[in-house]
């Protein structure tokens, strides 16, 4: 039962070390603007790719969009 404390202890540390390497010196404004524009970004995507594609083909196209 320990274990699982730490495990859970762990890979709580590691979500926070992963969102503040993402936002470090970013105000909430910036934030909010950096997710609104993946949001459209991912919408256009979608929209100009209906069918879809695979998971490569995917971030090729996001990341023409970004």
């Amino acid at each position: 039962m320990a274990a699982l404390g730490w495990t859970l202890y762990l890979v709580l540390a590691a979500l926070l070390f992963y969102f503040w390497t993402k936002i470090r010196g970013a105000s909430f404004d910036e934030m909010l603007d950096r997710a609104h524009d993946e949001h459209v970004a991912v919408h256009e995507v979608l929209k100009a790719h209906p069918e879809g594609g695979t998971y490569e083909e995917y971030q090729r196209w996001l990341n023409g969009r970004l």
